[in-house]
């Protein structure tokens, strides 16, 4: 999270933490959270499952998780694959991002992800973890709409109309519950 949403965030009376998500323990209690909104962040982890269990654990039992992420098996990767490019939010090298890409880094702003999820591979861990899922829905990408060229319209009308079905979605949004009980 930046430094500005952070500054932004806390003059609109939210109470802000920031930290490294990776760090051995998150700065809080066990079992103080009713929810926790993770957007964009688990794909960039080295180490999802810890953030994941350090999650459940300051959680209050049956509390929220709310995370979002890129969907790798979206429907333009799954195009673009059969046309040979590496897909979007993968890279085949951090020096040269771009490297197999179908469009230049543009489209690509967010970097690579260190740990690219599928719709099944989402839930699957999320249940591995301890979580209940409660719903994965799909949203299209909104880069596309930034960018004016016919291909790119064409490309957010496809997204638009794919993500009706979470599988095919370009990004994944999972509800997911802690135990009633924690372990």
């Amino acid at each position: 999270m930046s430094l500005q949403f952070c500054r932004l965030s806390a003059r609109r009376g939210v109470q802000v933490v920031r930290g490294d998500a990776e760090s051995v323990f998150l700065p809080f209690k066990s079992g103080v959270m009713d929810t926790v909104f993770m957007g964009g962040v688990i794909e960039y982890l080295f180490d999802p499952d810890h953030l994941l269990l350090e999650i459940r654990r300051v959680m209050k039992p049956g509390g929220s998780l709310v995370l979002t992420t890129q969907n790798l098996a979206c429907l333009i990767n799954r195009g673009i694959l059969l046309l040979g490019f590496q897909p979007f939010h993968t890279h085949a090298s951090f020096r040269h991002g771009g490297a197999g890409k179908i469009f230049s880094s543009r489209f690509d702003e967010c970097g690579p992800n260190i740990r690219p999820f599928t719709l099944r591979a989402l839930s699957e861990l999320l249940r591995l973890n301890g979580f209940e899922v409660v719903k994965l829905t799909g949203l299209p990408f909104g880069v596309f709409r930034r960018h004016g060229g016919i291909m790119t319209r064409l490309f957010h009308l496809m997204d638009r109309i794919a993500s009706r079905k979470a599988s095919l979605a370009s990004t994944l949004i999972a509800h997911a519950r802690s135990p009633s009980k924690q372990r």
